[in-house]
């Protein structure tokens, strides 16, 4: 069973820097070993966005300090188990235990130093620690510190903030006699994941942190979104106060803001990798690990092909690792499906390249996806390229109502939706066929990623074909109704809309021709005549100003026949003219904006 290494894990060394932000790790690791203590470096950023990771890799670089460099101590704090059972309320309480544990495991592990007054002072601060119980968090320190004391008889203390000051002067005591001991120089306190907190959890714990921990000797690396702080801080505050004194009350708390590097995030040598690719020079090869979504035989992608690949993740997921790789597992997922297809044929890049785009578009924009699915062909994507039809669209409110900017999501829909067409321009010439547009809808059915059957125009042509042969008794159309047939089908047709052509069948010789769902004809087929248009439109409305179309068009009104319709349209002497496809396009305008009066009484065409 073939293996898929897509998990969403972060990395956990330098070693494996995909993203190529190890300079920037290596600028805070500098910082934190020259910095004055104490210090709180805060590593914002949003969920996903790689914090774990740039984490992890600093505690693999400080993890080989040597020498006289400055030796700094890391204790890692996660906060995600907290949050998933609930216990938001033993933050404060955990991390102390944790602090405590990690010394005493330091000094057990090492034969340097005072290990006695070490281990003597982790057992006091341990006692108090112990005695927090599961008390609620109170006041301002997070921690009920009144109900710890009591068991502290060392002296009465009644006044908070005296508590405070004491306790904290317990844990630096513990931390100055690691440091002259010669254990460590630093102690560096890592507390990951605060943003998967309940907001006024995460801004209660940064309090504890600042005030009973923020000790000489010690710096505090926080992992955190600083819109999850903003919202405890209305909560706590309220929202006229949050937004007078929000910035300044975090900045006390953070003395070090660290934005996380997105912008020189590698993001083309990261989805490559996900995708299952490594660059050697100027070419890729494959990687030997896991079963990688793109890979196709002994296909390798070209620089294009790359390019393709980035350009629509950066369109639509963005840099966040998280997403990225979120798209890139739902790709995969698709592709299983799409193999498992009957009729699906050759997987290529083209195919990869499609499945990954639609697979990015509807996780990204599902509002964008579903005005596709609903009509996967040219026109709507040519809607969808239209900043006026964005603006104006219904179905589109709630995805312009949750984005932080707007404008920007337009230009990324139609540049998105501008990759896609190339991709697909098998030929270079710009344009885009029917031939070419197909592969869109096919991977959609057959990756199973629409809820209803899709209408096939292709499907609705080919019905009629064989409603023509059953008709003539024969195995096969003529070449003059084929070649006329065609006509309609071709792609620069006018009647060629999948949007809004529809030939429903009404019996086994007449089929009805829909336009933007109302009625404007019929096709019928007979022994006799095995091809037969009918228009409902005045014939003198199409030739009393083009009188070259009087031997194409035909008055039926007073004339019995299958179909409905007042005019018939000479198809065959119109597929055997030169200029056939212009004819045809010409009675299409025509049949479509005559007749004003017939329109407003609800009875003739809709004029798209």
């Amino acid at each position: 069973m073939a293996k898929f290494s897509l998990i969403d894990s972060p990395i956990e060394c330098c070693a494996d820097d995909s993203l190529e932000i190890s300079s920037y790790v290596d600028a805070m690791h500098s910082f934190i070993k020259g910095c004055d203590t104490p210090l709180t470096i805060g590593i914002q950023g949003d969920w996903g966005i790689g914090k774990t990771s740039f984490l992890n890799m600093l505690r693999d670089k400080f993890s080989y300090t040597k020498g006289r460099e400055v030796r700094c101590h890391t204790i890692y704090f996660n906060t995600w188990k907290y949050s998933q059972f609930k216990q938001e309320e033993m933050l404060s309480l955990s991390i102390l235990r944790e602090i405590v544990s990690n010394i005493n495991k330091l000094a057990s592990e090492n034969g340097k130093g005072d290990r006695e007054k070490i281990t003597s002072g982790a057992k006091k601060f341990g006692l108090f620690v112990t005695n927090l119980g599961s008390q609620v968090i109170k006041a301002q320190t997070g921690l009920d510190l009144n109900a710890a004391n009591q068991a502290i008889k060392e002296k009465e203390v009644t006044d908070l903030v005296s508590l405070i000051k004491d306790a904290k002067t317990q844990f630096e005591e513990l931390v100055q006699s690691l440091i002259q001991s010669g254990l460590t120089d630093k102690l560096i306190i890592i507390i990951d994941d605060l943003d998967r907190l309940k907001p006024i959890r995460a801004l209660e714990f940064l309090e504890a942190v600042k005030n009973f921990l923020d000790v000489s000797g010690c710096v505090f690396l926080i992992a955190i979104d600083y819109s999850i702080i903003q919202k405890g801080m209305e909560e706590k505050l309220g929202r006229s106060a949050r937004e007078m004194q929000g910035k300044s009350y975090y900045d006390k708390i953070i003395q070090v803001p660290f934005n996380m590097p997105t912008g020189a995030y590698k993001t083309d040598a990261y989805v490559m990798a996900m995708l299952g690719w490594e660059r050697s020079g100027e070419t890729y090869h494959r990687k030997d690990a896991g079963e990688p979504y793109l890979r196709i035989g002994k296909t390798i992608p070209s620089q294009n092909d790359a390019d393709f690949f980035v350009n629509i993740t950066r369109l639509t997921v963005g840099s966040n690792p998280r997403s990225i790789k979120r798209s890139i597992s739902y790709a995969t997922l698709l592709k299983i499906i799409l193999l498992q297809s009957e009729s699906i044929g050759r997987f290529d890049m083209r195919s990869a390249k499609v499945l990954y785009a639609l697979a990015s578009l509807q996780l990204t924009w599902p509002e964008v996806f579903a005005i596709l699915a609903e009509n996967p062909v040219k026109e709507t994507v040519s809607r969808l390229q239209d900043f006026d039809y964005l603006e104006s669209s219904t179905q589109l409110d709630h995805l312009f109502h949750r984005v932080y900017n707007p404008d920007e999501v337009k230009s990324n829909i139609t540049a998105f939706f501008d990759e896609l067409l190339a991709a697909i321009d098998t030929n270079d010439d710009g344009g885009i066929s029917n031939s070419e547009f197909k592969i869109i809808p096919k991977i959609m059915k057959q990756a199973n990623m629409m809820a209803t059957e899709l209408e096939n125009l292709d499907d609705m042509w080919n019905h009629f074909r064989k409603m023509i042969t059953q008709a003539t008794k024969t195995k096969s159309i003529s070449a003059e109704i084929d070649r006329a047939l065609r006509l309609f089908q071709g792609d620069h047709s006018s009647w060629n809309n999948a949007l809004h052509l529809r030939l429903i069948p009404a019996g086994k010789r007449f089929v009805n021709v829909l336009w933007a769902k109302r009625q404007i004809g019929s096709l019928v087929t007979t022994k006799k005549e095995p091809l037969q248009f009918y228009l409902r439109c005045n014939p003198d409305d199409l030739t009393s100003s083009h009188i070259d179309l009087k031997e194409f068009v035909i008055d039926v009104r007073n004339v019995g026949h299958y179909g409905i319709g007042e005019s018939k349209i000479e198809l065959l002497k119109i597929g055997s003219a030169k200029n056939g496809n212009e004819i045809l396009n010409l009675i299409h305008t025509l049949a479509l904006n005559t007749n004003k009066a017939r329109r407003e009484r609800n009875d003739g065409f809709l004029q798209v």
